[in-house]
């Protein structure tokens, strides 16, 4: 949501979108209060949001301290997400530091994304998750997808986009 740039230099996520879901996200600025709701309820925990977690976390060069943002006004909205998500499903306060940065890609103009390898350091055997975010045209291009999915996400983004909405793509392998 742009609505708080201007006006204080914030961002805010409002909606999520994923191939099956649409989650509303509450709250606004960078506190961390507020929910994940599904149809108006309390979106339950799903493996999709944990991934979104983590994406919106890791795939970010901006930090927030002491409600300060040093960076990028929408990477805080991502990081805002990611604490959002993980109060909400009461995660494990551990459960960042289970994952370590191994490689970091970062973003560039025509890469059009930024990719960061994890390790989750909790798997018997070495576990790796390559967290990707940028621009969906780009991302949904990269995914495995049918036609049919690809066509209704990027219909779906266009209609956000068309309300004023910036549109992030997250994606994990």
């Amino acid at each position: 949501d742009k609505t708080g740039t201007l006006t204080k230099n914030e961002m805010t996520v409002t909606e999520i979108q994923g191939l099956k879901y649409k989650y509303e996200v509450t709250g606004t600025g960078y506190n961390p209060d507020g929910g994940i709701y599904l149809e108006n309820i309390m979106a339950p925990n799903i493996v999709e949001l944990n991934f979104i977690a983590l994406i919106s976390h890791f795939c970010v060069s901006t930090k927030i301290n002491e409600n300060q943002v040093l960076g990028d006004p929408t990477e805080a909205a991502l990081i805002i997400l990611s604490q959002k998500i993980i109060n909400q499903f009461k995660l494990d306060k551990n459960y960042l530091k289970n994952f370590t940065i191994k490689k970091v890609i970062p973003f560039d103009s025509n890469r059009k994304c930024m990719t960061v390898l994890v390790q989750n350091l909790e798997s018997k055997t070495p576990e790796y998750l390559e967290l990707t975010k940028g621009a969906p045209e780009v991302i949904l291009k990269k995914c495995n997808l049918s036609e049919k999915e690809q066509e209704s996400l990027n219909k779906k983004n266009n209609n956000l986009a068309a309300t004023g909405l910036r549109v992030i793509a997250l994606a994990t392998k």
